[in-house]
């Protein structure tokens, strides 16, 4: 199972499920790079549903893995940031996620 380190808390449930034998192969910080891992066949990993892709699966209760919780992510902007500058970034990374 690979953890991305954004989201361990999320991940716990699945790995201390009863009777399941885990060891972390790779941990990366790039969403890249996770999901080439997942697509090697190295990792399960969490993702966002938009980033699933063709030839992914993703596990659920069948495959013997509980539901992620839901969480929140936040956009903190520095006051003296350029204002249209950030507007433009924040919609961007809203919509990639």
């Amino acid at each position: 199972m690979m953890i991305d380190a954004k989201q361990p808390q999320a991940a716990k449930p699945a790995i201390h499920a009863p009777g399941r034998d885990y060891s972390v192969a790779f941990e990366c910080s790039g969403i890249m790079s996770q999901k080439a891992a997942i697509r090697a066949g190295f990792a399960v990993g969490i993702l966002y549903e938009n980033n699933v892709e063709p030839g992914m699966k993703i596990l659920t209760k069948k495959d013997s893995f509980p539901p992620l919780p839901k969480f929140k992510r936040s956009i903190v902007i520095a006051t003296n940031a350029p204002q249209d500058l950030a507007q433009a970034m924040s919609r961007a990374i809203k919509q990639a996620v």
